[in-house]
């Protein structure tokens, strides 16, 4: 137990001390600095924290849980966000950063008004500190119990002993998660990300390489083989209806969450706002796509393997398939290594939890304090109610985590509670961005030899569209997923695409019935993207001659404009190989689910369950 207490401070204390390292120079003494890393992240971090944001303890834990009872289907969740994140980088992030917002539902007020903005960040501050801080959290907690043998060293038994020790652990990380958080800002917040994100994905691929070597006697490829050809019902992609996530929800429900997640959520995005310049923040989000397409080997196979190798243990009672990832880590890693994969989850707990909670800050101390109570107010007081915030919502999000023991499965409970506030926001940000127009021609019977076409173009968006229905949406949205989700035995994801698709219709039929004038939509598009250029100011400058300092020249003033025209051509300047990325880890994702469709097929066999499955 030494070497494991050992290697896990060590490994912890060398990310704390690089952080400082990294940012003992900088003095975060205003706003933009504290919560938006000075807007001047490279790709590098970009792609790091958005990745260590997204992954955490639940799903080292929670998700390899629900790999090891239902097998990889469950990776769904992984592969299909490289779709989000090429969509992203396309189409939302060249939006936003033409636009230099701080948060997502501030691009809501200006495409609405300001209470739509007030309902979203409210929405965004319920999903964080009721879903992804406390799930995080009691994930990380199950897995240090695990390894560090808690609940045995003090004796403590049954659920509630759990419960006991759950909350112990929660605190003690929550604490050091947040520390990283409130002093260091958004900048501390990408580096720590980044470094734990290396160290995750080193120690996480090693797990399976192990696992597959112990079952193979010490050949990995062997190991492969038979757990392939032993388990081969859990390598199906295509899940059934008894499944997270049956096949045809990834055209309903599936879609809604990536596409929320990944281009609206405000915990995400965020390091895209704070990129460098816009070809920083699309090549960082395609790499972080294409990682997202392996993480499986890290958050699924190593269920699988685990499956395989507890054989004995899942027949216990008291066996959770949460705990299937730390049991398979104590029996399969070498005792001198475990404080390192404590510390890797550790990572993943902190990193989520840091990352949630400068964001949830950032949306109150923008969306909130300062919009509707102090408009006036100073860097220092915005970052003084950013980290009051944080440490408020830190605390409920610890009290709620422990709870989480109650549920079946962390991840799948989580996704299921989810929809209560994703759907209204999904369908508001896709009818408030989503436009698009094309040409269809349609041939024209005639009589000479030359074809004749009836042309005309179709504009596809949701300039009518009032912040009322917006805000009648918000609210009804939850609603309706209530009444599906506790009256009728619809999957969640189905609801979940079903309420969505609610959302995105009454919208447009409510701007059909009640449409904005002609002179509102004018000022609305005028917000977003009618921006004046900066060459705008020449001919005034050029024109006025006055007020110049002294020494300084009508030219003079007209070359410093055309530089900050040409600073801000360089920060719009999209990255060369988006597209070409954005397909290439689409195709990458896609092609999984033909790669693993392999349905078993039952055969008889003497043993005493009487059937068997194998791969023919």
């Amino acid at each position: 137990m030494f070497f494991v207490v050992f290697s896990f401070l060590a490994f912890t204390g060398l990310v704390y001390f690089f952080t400082w390292w990294y940012v003992r120079g900088d003095k975060a003494t205003d706003a933009e600095n504290y919560f938006m890393a000075g807007r001047n992240l490279p790709w590098q971090l970009v792609s790091g924290s958005l990745l260590l944001t997204n992954l955490s303890a639940i799903h080292l834990v929670s998700m390899n849980g629900t790999s090891y009872k239902e097998g990889i289907v469950v990776a769904g969740w992984e592969t299909l966000a490289a779709l989000a994140c090429a969509l992203m980088a396309c189409y939302f992030a060249p939006i936003y950063l033409g636009l230099k917002i701080t948060t997502s539902p501030e691009y809501l007020e200006k495409r609405f008004d300001g209470i739509v903005r007030l309902f979203a960040t409210m929405f965004f501050m319920i999903d964080y500190t009721v879903q992804d801080l406390p799930g995080a959290m009691y994930s990380g907690a199950v897995a240090f119990n695990q390894i560090f043998k808690v609940q045995e060293s003090l004796g403590w038994e049954g659920t509630w002993g759990k419960f006991g020790v759950l909350s112990i652990l929660v605190w003690v990380t929550g604490i050091m998660g947040g520390v990283i958080a409130i002093v260091g800002g958004l900048k501390a917040v990408a580096i720590s990300d980044t470094l734990n994100g290396v160290g995750m994905f080193f120690a996480g691929l090693a797990v399976p390489v192990i696992g597959l070597s112990y079952i193979g006697d010490g050949n990995v490829a062997q190991g492969a083989k038979t757990l392939y050809e032993t388990n081969c019902d859990k390598f199906n992609m295509a899940g059934g209806e008894g499944t997270s996530i049956p096949f045809e929800a990834n055209f309903t429900g599936m879609c809604v969450s990536q596409i929320y997640y990944w281009c609206f959520s405000q915990a995400m995005i965020q390091r895209v706002f704070a990129a460098r310049n816009l070809s920083h923040a699309q090549s960082g989000v395609i790499v972080t796509g294409l990682a997202k397409v392996l993480v499986p080997l890290i958050v699924v196979l190593p269920g699988i393997i685990a499956y395989h190798v507890l054989a004995e243990e899942r027949l216990a009672e008291d066996f959770h398939a949460d705990e299937a990832y730390p049991r398979l880590l104590a029996k399969i890693i070498p005792n001198w290594a475990m404080g390192i994969y404590a510390a890797v989850l550790a990572g993943a707990v902190l990193s989520t939890f840091n990352s949630n909670l400068n964001s949830i800050a950032t949306m109150i101390t923008y969306d909130i304090y300062k919009k509707w109570f102090d408009r006036d107010a100073s860097e220092e007081k915005m970052i003084r109610v950013g980290t009051f915030a944080q440490i408020v919502l830190g605390v409920v999000a610890m009290l709620i985590a422990p709870f989480y023991v109650f549920a079946p499965a962390a991840y799948t409970f989580m996704q299921s509670i989810s929809p209560f506030w994703t759907c209204g926001g999904f369908a508001i940000f896709m009818v408030g961005m989503i436009e698009f127009s094309f040409k269809v021609h349609i041939p024209i019977p005639s009589s000479g030899f030359r074809s004749r076409y009836l042309s005309f173009d179709i504009n596809v968006n949701g300039h009518s569209v009032s912040p009322l229905a917006a805000k009648i949406c918000y609210l009804v949205c939850p609603i309706f997923y209530f009444i599906l989700f506790t009256r009728t035995e619809i999957h969640f994801l189905h609801s979940q695409g079903i309420v969505a698709l609610f959302g995105i219709i009454f919208l447009h039929l409510h701007g059909y019935l009640y449409p904005l004038s002609d002179g509102e939509v004018h000022v609305m598009l005028k917000r977003l993207k009618k921006r004046a250029p900066a060459r705008g100011n020449i001919e005034l400058i050029s024109a006025q001659n006055t007020g110049l300092p002294n020494g300084t020249s009508p030219e003079d003033s007209v070359k410093e404009v055309d530089k900050g025209d040409e600073a801000e051509a360089s920060y719009r300047r999209p990255w060369p190989f988006v597209y070409a990325g954005a397909a290439a880890i689409s195709v990458f994702a896609l092609s999984l689910y033909f790669v693993f469709h392999a349905t078993p097929k039952p055969i008889e066999s003497h043993a005493q369950n009487g059937t068997v499955f194998a791969c023919l």
